[in-house]
């Protein structure tokens, strides 16, 4: 679906091919696993470590498939923090970077004590400066330090609170890369085609791959107007 609202010339080049094999006690599991990048308070070091170690990416595709975000929304009741990264949560391309340039982003701890949700440590998260006052709506776009971090170099607290203001810290190495995603939609897409097909086959024989049912009925074009 969120395809289909894009108009970058890569679009039809993203193929999904299910295939992998569900783990033996699936879908139960008695193995732990705790949100990666300290629970979405990390800083580009944790972010690069994980992906790294996970699949083998470059920085490119660090801040390639970082533009996933631009889809969907946060929730309360499964991580904590709250709201959409950009005004369009179901279109699939660049506007993500381009927030991440153009705003003004300030910290905010978006936890309201009086949430009536499961007991929630501080979530700090960025909203442009014009934002806020409203820093506590479901609806008003947010960053999380990860998203920041490949922009500006930041340093987190264990809890998240980056206590030097923005406009006073350096720029990341990947400043360059992000700004070339955020001017241009279709560099930025083959390039996430590329990481997200990493990721979702990683660690799975080529063999036992395929391609799935829609796009064997549609190999070139799938039928939005039909949705």
């Amino acid at each position: 679906m969120a395809l289909g609202y894009n108009n970058g010339s890569n679009v039809t080049q993203l193929v999904y091919r299910p295939g992998r094999v569900d783990c033996p006690t699936s879908p139960y599991t008695k193995k732990f696993n705790k949100f990666p990048t300290n629970g979405g308070h990390g800083d580009f070091n944790d972010m690069l470590d994980f992906l790294q170690r996970q699949f083998n990416y470059s920085d490119r595709q660090v801040v390639a498939i970082m533009g996933a975000h631009n889809l969907g929304r946060m929730s309360r009741e499964h991580s904590g923090f709250i709201g959409p990264w950009t005004p369009c949560p179901d279109v699939l391309d660049n506007e993500y970077y381009i927030y991440l340039v153009q705003n003004d982003w300030v910290q905010v701890n978006t936890v309201v004590k009086t949430t009536g949700h499961r007991d929630i440590h501080d979530r700090f998260q960025w909203s442009d400066r014009s934002h806020v006052p409203d820093a506590f709506d479901h609806n008003v776009e947010k960053y999380l330090n990860v998203d920041i971090a490949i922009y500006r170099n930041i340093s987190t607290t264990s809890n998240g609170k980056v206590e030097v203001p923005l406009n006073q810290t350096s720029f990341s190495r990947t400043k360059a890369i992000v700004e070339e995603f955020a001017g241009n939609n279709d560099i930025w897409l083959k390039e996430f085609i590329s990481a997200f097909q990493a990721m979702i086959q990683s660690g799975c024989e080529q063999k036992g791959l395929k391609l799935s049912p829609i796009e064997k009925q549609y190999p070139l074009e799938l039928p939005w107007s039909d949705l």
